[in-house]
């Protein structure tokens, strides 16, 4: 990966970038990689490199906690163990053995979650373990580096004299000390170490009164320290033991240095793999820190920035506590133009218009997410080349425009179509005409070669450069007239006014020189200059009057469906009426049929002409043939209007998905057409009602309405349903429904014939309710006080329809939760009345 010039990651931000990675880092070996990250082109390389941080991202979010911890560089422990007959410091090896478990554990983290986590689980899971080496270094080590004593037989045996002979020193020592201080020679009565070995501390005058060797004298020369004679032995004893001790630790190190060595190469591929995981999970917490996603990668030369943010300035606001969010740029270049000229007032944002594009394509080849929309879309580029800034030299005796001439040179010799060019402020440092047509130039070389170029400019020749060129577009950073503040808004296709004298004259300079000014600037330049003027203006106020429209569209729809829906209930209700007058009808025509039926046999017993009773007949006929077809139009409309409300109710949810509103728009407007479709619902449904279930389901009668839901009768059945679920189809009075329970003489149940316990666990809401009511029916029969229905915990809506339904019946007394050790909230306990 080319970049230019040697500062470019300070000049685009890169450089901040990579600072907080570091301050991500756990370990030293972590921060050495991310010096190490260089900029990748490869397509295929960076978009592992972003699954890997997208994926570890998400782990952090969900809140799991890697294993992970930081280790030592293990290359100088590593190449301290190479010779042979090599002893590592406990310290070394206990270092080994953490890099070890980190290794396995994390390992073993990751291959868990290969659902979750596929890249990261294929990348880390080629961590080896070395199990068998974690367990030897622990047999010899604790926890805290000492060697434990069952390190080896030897080592606990001679632990084992030792203790035993120091504690025959202590008594020895304890004994001659206690005569020593009865007799008056000791000045102190503790005894204390000198040179390794155990002595008592006696008067100077009283030294020969003690047999044994003076090891010490001190300071004042006023306490002499000896060895006790009878204590000589049991001092050298000690000493033995202890470089028994020292020998037998430094035989256990060498073992355990030879079997790290053995494992040198596992050793180093997992150093590098967890250094690896230090960066990449720096990366993670980077990207959730500045909200980035992982956008599309192109092969098609675009750079679409959707919803973006500069991370730098993200990172910058965070750092100082700013509450303000950074102003969300949409930018593109690439597709219907490869060069784009950003025009507008000095601090209106070009330049970090322009830095965000550069800035966003060089961490994405680090493989860093960036904050943008997800629609965003990015092409890798081989070079990028920027030149901003003041590049003076005072060493090479260059000006700010020759250091600006040179990058310019360097970017024509250099450039190509897989070439990124930024430059700030082109044409400037030396005289206006001269330096807008050296630029223009410029852009049309790079223009030509296919290079991918964004410039900022304040030269009018270079917009309309922009204007008039093929593959060149302009763009400019908004400005409002009204606070003569910059809004940091880009305008694609609209070129930008510098706005100097306005802002000059907000910051105080004379009226009658900035009027002498716009005299000197000549006539063509001003009515230019008010000419973008009043094209932007005329811009925000579509934008005022396209948001406004918007609104009143959305208001529209709103209105619109709550019509459509008070519409359709209105035709329901129509329908239902119709219904009954057919039904009334029928019912009528039937009682009719029966008197003429009567009256034709009366006829006929009575002799009548054949004529009269055929006429009779036929009028009948056509009668109920009238009717029939009546009823089948009332049908057949019924169906075209469902088909119809379907057919136009799919295009509006489409045309709403498109409107590019808030979400939180839509969520309100959805709340407020929901309420009102549910206060036509219950001014619709009333006690009483016939209804249909769910369009063509079961039919029933509506015995309350509370809320959003009905308690509605099917058969021998209530059942809580939601008043969106119901369709009218009659009224009535109220039915009251009494359940008989009856049984055949002579069949009387005992209650130890009866099952007291049913399980429903894995039927149907009806199945089940069947069941229960047949054990309910069979158990009151039997004379029984309390039943017992298993019904399992799952999701709890079995349980609840069960206890809603026994809450209603006048059969049961009481419901009640089992015991714990019973079944608990998996089996309910009904008492019978």
């Amino acid at each position: 990966m080319n970049l230019s010039p040697e500062s470019f990651e300070e000049t685009i931000g890169l450089g901040r970038i990579r600072a907080r990675l570091k301050e991500h880092v756990l370990g030293e070996t972590g921060v050495r990689a991310v010096d190490q990250l260089t900029l990748e082109s490869d397509r295929h390389l960076v978009e592992l490199r972003l699954r890997v941080a997208g994926e570890l991202q998400a782990c952090l979010v969900r809140g799991e906690q890697i294993p992970f911890r930081a280790c030592e560089d293990l290359t100088p422990i590593l190449q301290s163990a190479r010779p042979q007959g090599a002893a590592l410091s406990p310290e070394m090896i206990m270092e080994v053995q953490r890099a070890a478990q980190t290794a396995r554990h994390t390992r073993s983290f990751f291959l868990s979650r290969v659902d979750t986590l596929p890249t990261v689980a294929d990348r880390w899971g080629a961590l080896t373990e070395c199990k068998n080496l974690e367990d030897d270094i622990g047999q010899v080590f604790d926890k805290d580096g000492n060697v434990v004593d069952s390190a080896s037989p030897e080592l606990k045996q001679i632990r084992k004299n030792l203790q035993h002979t120091r504690h025959s020193l202590r008594s020895k020592v304890a004994d001659i000390m206690a005569k020593a201080v009865s007799d008056g020679f000791a000045s102190e009565d503790q005894a204390t170490i000198r040179s390794g070995r155990v002595v008592i501390p006696v008067i100077a005058s009283s030294k020969r009164k003690i047999s044994g060797f003076v090891h010490d004298v001190s300071a004042t020369g006023q306490t002499v320290y000896i060895e006790p004679r009878d204590c000589l032995e049991l001092n050298n004893n000690i000493r033995e033991l202890e470089i028994a001790e020292f020998r037998e630790i430094e035989r256990l190190r060498r073992m355990l240095t030879d079997e790290i060595r053995s494992h040198t190469k596992d050793l180093h591929q997992n150093a590098d793999l967890l250094a690896q995981l230090d960066l990449s999970l720096a990366i993670a917490r980077l990207a959730r820190e500045i909200d980035g996603v992982v956008p599309h990668i192109n092969d098609d030369g675009i750079v679409r920035i959707i919803g973006g943010r500069n991370p730098e300035l993200v990172l910058v606001y965070q750092v100082q506590g700013r509450s303000a969010e950074v102003i969300s740029l949409d930018i593109e270049i690439g597709d219907t133009f490869r060069t784009l000229v950003i025009s507008g007032p000095n601090a209106g944002g070009k330049s970090i218009a322009m830095k965000t594009m550069g800035l966003m394509v060089a961490m994405l080849e680090l493989g860093i997410p960036v904050p943008v929309s997800e629609t965003s879309s990015f092409f890798l580029f081989d070079r990028i080349m920027v030149d901003i800034g003041d590049a003076q030299s005072v060493e090479d005796d260059l000006s700010t425009y020759s250091s600006h001439l040179r990058n310019l040179a360097f970017m024509l010799a250099n450039a190509d179509e897989n070439t990124l060019v930024l430059i700030d402020e082109a044409g400037t440092g030396t005289d206006p005409d001269e330096g807008s047509a050296l630029a223009r130039a410029v852009m049309e070389q790079l223009l030509a070669r296919g290079a991918r170029t964004v410039v900022t400019t304040h030269h009018g020749g270079l917009k309309a450069f922009a204007h008039d060129a093929d593959g060149v577009a302009n763009g400019s950073m908004s400005f409002d007239l009204k606070t003569l503040k910059p809004t940091y808004e880009f305008r694609l296709n609209v070129p930008g006014a510098s706005y100097a004298a306005e802002i000059a004259y907000k910051v105080g300079l004379p009226e009658n020189v900035i009027r002498r000014a716009r005299e000197l600037l000549g006539s063509d330049k001003t009515r230019m200059e008010s000419l973008i003027v009043s094209l932007e203006e005329a811009n925000r106020l579509l934008d005022e009057k396209l948001v406004e429209a918007t609104s009143t569209v959305d208001s529209a729809h709103t209105e619109r469906d709550r019509l459509a829906g008070r519409l359709q209930c209105l035709e329901a209700e129509t329908d239902a009426i119709q219904k009954r007058a057919l039904e009334a009808a029928e019912e009528i025509l039937a009682n009719a049929n029966r008197t003429v039926e009567g009256v034709v046999r009366e006829i006929r017993e009575s002799q009548a002409e054949t004529t009269i009773t055929k006429a009779a007949r036929e009028r009948l006929s056509q009668e109920k043939t009238r009717l029939n077809e009546e009823s089948d139009r009332l049908k057949t409309r019924q169906s075209k209007r469902k088909e119809n409300a379907a057919e136009e109710s799919e295009p509006e949810r489409r045309s709403v998905g498109d409107k590019s509103q808030p979400e939180k728009g839509r969520s309100e407007k959805g709340r407020v057409e929901k309420g009102r479709a549910e206060k036509d619902l219950l001014s619709v449904f009333a006690e009483g009602d016939h209804v249909i279930v769910d369009d063509a389901g079961a039919s029933g009668q509506i015995l309350s309405v509370k809320g959003k839901e009905a308690v509605v009768l099917l058969g021998d059945l209530q059942a809580r349903i939601r008043l969106s679920r119901l369709t009218k189809s009659g009224s009535s009075h109220v039915q009251k429904v009494t359940v008989r329970h009856t049984q055949r003489a002579g069949s009387e149940l005992s209650s130890l014939q009866l099952e007291q316990r049913i399980d429903v666990r894995g039927c149907r809401v009806d199945e089940a309710l069947s069941k229960v009511v047949s054990l309910v029916d069979e158990a009151l029969a039997a004379n029984l006080d309390r039943v017992e229905i298993l019904h399992g915990k799952g999701t709890g809506a079995l349980r609840q329809a069960i206890q809603d339904y026994l809450s209603s019946s006048d059969l049961v007394s009481r419901l009640e939760e089992a015991p714990w050790n019973e079944g608990g909230a998996g089996v309910t306990y009904v008492w019978l009345s």
